[in-house]
């Protein structure tokens, strides 16, 4: 429901459905609802989406007390809930660059400050993990090459709908896999700033997807990027990809316009605009 909600105000009413369904049905969120040890990326995710629907939707003096407040229980219920902040961040200044303006009201940041108070002591221990207590015994720069690896492995795995299990040989991968897993890397990165301001729905779904799993690099545990830890990062791709159904089923083009002129026309900030507005 609340990935319809937001869908809505960003993409449109089609757009926001399409998107709705294909996170609710897409196989590999099962896995966040099907072991108990993940439940609680749902509870984070929940609360990170209703944090950013209230931020769009609600037009209220309280409503940055609601946010805050949304935010505080999403880093409660897990660490990487905090991660709500830097997506509500770019969520709001793609779609709405003046209620960034509005973010200096008092409450919203006693409860945010709340949250990143009762998260430190557990944010700090997996800074400090060492190898003896789950941390990882690659050094850093091949802990980074095989969680890239692992990321865009997992990733053509949701693109395919095949092999999902929660348990990846990553290490018996071939080298391949690194160089296109670096190549893609960079392609996403010079996407989102060629289309931040033309497509904003495209770089929105990338920043999403890179701020959902920047934790996964950031600790450095044992452990590589399952399904579960992809549950709220899919949000973002599956809305940019029912915008894009939604937009190629309406599409009637004229005699006379290109299919790039069309996508262009209604896909930046402005044409969006008009379709949210009607």
């Amino acid at each position: 429901v609340l990935v319809y909600g937001i869908g809505r105000i960003l993409v449109g009413y089609t757009a926001g459905l399409i998107g709705a369904g294909l996170f609710l049905l897409h196989p590999s969120n099962s896995a966040a609802a099907n072991y108990v040890s993940a439940r609680a990326e749902v509870l984070a995710t929940v609360w990170v989406l209703l944090a950013v629907w209230l931020a769009l939707r609600v037009d209220r003096a309280w409503r940055w007390l609601a946010v805050g407040v949304a935010l505080w229980l999403a880093g409660l219920s897990k660490e990487t809930g905090l991660l709500g902040i830097p997506l509500l961040a770019v969520t709001l200044l793609l779609w709405r660059p003046l209620a960034v303006r509005q973010l200096a009201f008092a409450p919203f940041w006693v409860a945010l400050g709340a949250a990143c108070g009762a998260t430190w002591a557990s944010l700090q221990s997996w800074l400090l993990i060492n190898p003896h207590a789950g941390g990882s015994w690659f050094g850093w720069s091949e802990f980074l090459r095989l969680q890239l690896t692992a990321t865009w492995y997992l990733l053509s795995q949701v693109v395919t709908l095949q092999h999902f299990s929660i348990d990846h040989d990553i290490l018996a991968l071939s080298p391949s896999w690194t160089l296109v897993a670096v190549s893609l890397t960079i392609s996403a990165a010079l996407t989102v700033a060629a289309t931040w301001r033309r497509w904003p729905v495209v770089a929105w779904s990338l920043a999403w997807v890179g701020i959902a799993l920047t934790p996964r690099f950031l600790f450095r545990t044992n452990e590589w990027v399952t399904e579960p830890q992809l549950y709220l990062a899919l949000v973002g791709p599956c809305l940019a990809l029912g915008a894009g159904v939604a937009w190629l089923w309406q599409w009637h083009p004229a005699p006379s316009e290109s299919f790039w002129s069309e996508v262009h026309r209604q896909w930046s900030l402005s044409g969006l605009a008009r379709r949210v507005s009607a």
